[in-house]
């Protein structure tokens, strides 16, 4: 009789894990990912689930090809599937290689900088603004769109915007007046600027 009670304790342990390996196994890499799973799980997941579509969805893109475009919704869904998890993957990997895969860090990480990111939109919120223009859109397009406006690291007063259409600008009195400085390059497009650390002249 002493002896059928560690039997019976062994034989529920091992269904236990063999019911909670089978769980995982059936679980989606989505499902994972929003459990916090480790990595490679996920990444184990994503291949039981897409590793054998991989092929058929390779032949239906070139099915795709042949047909002019056409394509059913489930592979649509599948291909949807597939560039999701890749696009997150190539994302993650290389920051949780350190970690073998353990995404709580970088988690946390993310979760700081968002934080960050609310604390300053809050600021520039309650700062005071002015409109200076443009007030109307021009007849043959475009209305002053800025990129990015930087300071100078080290000369107060100067500053530098970046104009998708219309180049680079330098303030030297704070914005009250601009001057383009870009104007001899044949690529007018700006969308930002950096300046060098020894040489603060030098504008990449």
């Amino acid at each position: 009789m002493n002896n059928v009670f560690p039997i019976f304790k062994r034989t529920l342990l091992a269904l236990t894990l063999i019911c909670t390996f089978n769980n995982i196994q059936a679980q989606s890499w989505l499902e994972l990912r929003e459990q916090g799973a480790n990595f490679y799980d996920i990444k184990a997941a994503f291949d039981r689930q897409y590793g054998k579509k991989i092929p058929e969805m390779k032949r239906e893109l070139r099915r795709e090809v042949t047909n002019g475009g056409q394509r059913n919704d489930k592979s649509e869904r599948q291909m949807e599937g597939m560039i999701q998890y890749k696009r997150w993957a190539e994302f993650v990997e290389p920051r949780v290689g350190e970690s073998n895969g353990d995404m709580s860090a970088m988690n946390t990480g993310i979760m700081q900088a968002l934080g960050d990111k609310n604390r300053h939109a809050s600021a520039r919120t309650s700062a005071s603004w002015s409109l200076f223009g443009p007030k109307s859109t021009p007849t043959d397009g475009g209305n002053g769109r800025i990129n990015t406006v930087r300071a100078h690291p080290s000369v107060s007063g100067t500053l530098f915007a970046c104009s998708p259409a219309g180049g680079l600008w330098k303030s030297t009195n704070s914005g009250t007046s601009w001057t383009a400085i870009s104007d001899a390059i044949a690529v007018l497009g700006a969308t930002d600027v950096a300046f060098g650390n020894t040489v603060r002249r030098s504008i990449i």
